[in-house]
C-alpha cells in the first residue's frame, strides 16, 4: 500500500508542478506530463504487487526449508 500511495502523491506533485509551471491544459499541451503522471500511478502499482508476491514466495520458501507444515498462516498469500 505505501508503494501506491507513494505513486499516486508523486503523480499528484507532477500534476499540480505542472499545473503551477506552466498554466492550466499543461498536459494537453506538454507532451511528457501526462505519461510521467500515468507512469508514477502504475510504478506505484506494479511495486506494490511485486512486493506482495515476493513476500508470500519467501515466507513459502522458508516455511519449505523449515520443515513447516502451515504455510504462512499469519499473512494472507496470493498463491497459496
Amino acid at each position: 500500500m505505501r508503494y501506491v500511495l507513494g505513486g499516486l502523491t508523486s503523480a499528484t506533485l507532477v500534476g499540480v508542478g505542472s499545473i503551477l509551471i506552466y498554466g492550466p491544459g499543461a498536459a494537453a499541451r506538454i507532451p511528457w506530463v501526462e505519461p510521467l503522471f500515468w507512469s508514477f500511478m502504475a510504478g506505484g502499482a506494479a511495486l506494490s504487487l511485486v512486493q506482495e508476491t515476493l513476500r508470500c514466495k519467501l515466507c513459502a520458501l522458508r516455511e519449505r526449508l523449515s520443515g513447516g507444515q502451515a504455510r504462512c498462516a499469519q499473512e494472507a498469500c496470493l498463491a497459496s
